[in-house]
């Protein structure tokens, strides 16, 4: 997994990125933590998915989650999450949402690396 922390500061002065327990950014004032994903176990397919958040259900208030077509299955949660981490972090630097095309392209480029294990 990888070990580094991506950080963007908008012109605003608005702080985002990936929560680390590493890096503590309380210190910069009051938080808002959401999850930008969710790693869900597909039964019919018998691996692990990257769902993205794409908003709150107006009646519930509760996050909703979308699953990427992009970026196919992993076989164990770990790699799931790694690749999660390392697709996110891109995204902010990047500076693109992963639920766009842009960023959903950038996913399907790194899943489709030839030297990343076959994820079927």
């Amino acid at each position: 997994m990888s070990k580094e922390i991506v950080i963007n500061v908008a012109p605003g002065g608005v702080v985002s990125g990936m929560h680390r327990d590493e890096l503590n950014l309380a210190f910069l004032g009051k938080q808002k933590i959401e999850r930008a994903s969710d790693i869900r176990f597909d039964d019919d397919h018998q691996h692990w998915r990257i769902h993205l958040a794409d908003g709150h259900d107006p009646i519930t208030k509760q996050q909703t989650f979308w699953r990427c077509p992009a970026v196919g299955g992993f076989p164990s949660y770990n790699e799931a999450r790694d690749f999660e981490v390392e697709w996110l972090n891109e995204c902010l630097k990047a500076q693109v949402s992963p639920l766009s095309t842009e960023g959903s392209n950038l996913g399907a480029a790194m899943y489709a690396k030839p030297s990343a294990v076959a994820y079927a």
